[in-house]
């Protein structure tokens, strides 16, 4: 008897915890895909590089529920990422988009490569001229 009222407790606890996930009711099913889009390409502020659609922290949930919101309002993807940024800074989204103060973010790594490069080249120049 013991057995089964454990078994029955265990069995209603996985569904208590199936039940305690985020539900997201949209009218139509092209919402569901943007809001699936939209919270794989948001950044969690709290967590180390992941998305607001994976993570389990609350402020991650709820940056889940304003943008749930701003899709039934009608906002678009840009519009709501834009917001998003004005509220938190470009950190919340993967990829920031080009602007006078991320260039050096997108850049940099091909200008540090050409520089390493260029002092390769001009160091091995400087040992043949010596040699």
């Amino acid at each position: 008897m013991k057995k089964c009222l454990i078994g029955l407790c265990l069995f209603l606890c996985t569904h208590v915890f199936a039940l305690a996930g985020d539900v997201y009711p949209f009218e139509h099913p092209e919402q569901t895909k943007r809001f699936q889009q939209l919270t794989s390409e948001l950044r969690c502020l709290v967590c180390q590089n992941q998305n607001i659609a994976d993570s389990d922290s609350q402020v991650a949930a709820d940056l889940r529920q304003v943008v749930f919101e701003k899709i039934r309002h009608g906002e678009s993807n840009q519009q709501i990422k834009q917001y998003l940024v004005e509220r938190f800074g470009d950190f919340v989204l993967f990829s920031p988009m080009l602007t006078s103060q991320t260039v050096l973010l997108w850049f940099a790594p091909a200008l540090i490569i050409i520089i390493g490069l260029l002092l390769i080249v001009w160091q091995m120049r400087q040992r043949r001229e010596v040699g």
